[in-house]
């Protein structure tokens, strides 16, 4: 009898598995180093296995999966675990890998900085975009424990917050944890700029660990702070920022 492959595939019966979204831009992969590092450091959690040893690796099989695709595309890579059982999975299990092309139209990008840009020059670049509508969740908090870093296909909080708030006119949406701090945006990570300084949610309070970040932070000092949701009414700029879009900046409404 023929078996449907959704019956071991543990990512769709259980969230159990983790995914990338790699951005190509100009016919270059961003950030490949970022999401190999969280890669590894997601699948030791989830006790998986990823195949790539380098970037290279990772470069090479992004090449093969978008063969004969336009440059500016977001390739979304799916780790998950295949096996029986319902909760607790039977061993032996194994990895799967899945691949999702997503077209993208370059026009709706936000900032992406040049590689040797001083800080100050970012800071002026970012405060000249035009904003983005946000407003802050009011009645989803985000759980903080060992798996709230991971980029988990378990995505449940984030639809909800969303739902929650579509009766609001705004286009993104800054989720509380459940200490009631500022966490981070339903997609992105947030950055909050004082004057010509940059602060973002510290892990402890249960933001995705995002590669564009991990990325900018290795550039450019953005400082750990922890927000009250009021707080970000008082910051001189709002932006969201992640591996697809670049920087985006933000208007509470």
């Amino acid at each position: 009898m023929h078996r449907d492959p959704l019956d071991t595939n543990r990512s769709f019966l259980y969230g159990d598995g983790f995914f990338e979204s790699i951005r190509r831009k100009d016919g270059a992969w961003l950030f490949l180093e970022e999401h190999l590092a969280r890669m590894r450091s997601s699948a030791m959690l989830f006790d998986l296995n990823i195949p790539f040893e380098n970037r290279d690796d990772l470069a090479r099989v992004c090449d093969q999966q978008v063969r004969g695709n336009p440059s500016d595309l977001v390739l979304r890579l799916t780790v998950y675990r295949i096996g029986y059982g319902l909760y607790t999975p039977e061993r032996p299990y194994e990895t799967g890998l899945h691949y999702l092309i997503r077209s993208l139209e370059a026009e709706d990008d936000g900032y992406f900085p040049a590689e040797n840009i001083s800080t100050l020059q970012l800071i002026a670049d970012i405060s000249e975009l035009d904003p983005i509508t946000a407003s802050i969740s009011t009645g989803i908090r985000k759980p903080i424990g060992a798996f709230h870093s991971v980029k988990s296909t378990s995505a449940a909080i984030y639809s909800e917050a969303l739902i929650a708030e579509r009766n609001r006119i705004s286009d993104e949406i800054i989720l509380i944890n459940e200490l009631g701090r500022v966490c981070e945006c339903s997609s992105s990570n947030l950055l909050v700029q004082f004057g010509g300084k940059l602060f973002t949610p510290p892990p402890e309070d249960g933001p995705v660990r995002g590669t564009f970040l991990d990325w900018l932070k290795s550039r450019h000092k953005v400082d750990l702070r922890s927000f009250q949701p009021e707080q970000l009414y008082w910051a001189d700029a709002l932006y969201r920022c992640n591996a697809v879009r670049g920087i985006q900046r933000l208007k509470l409404i």
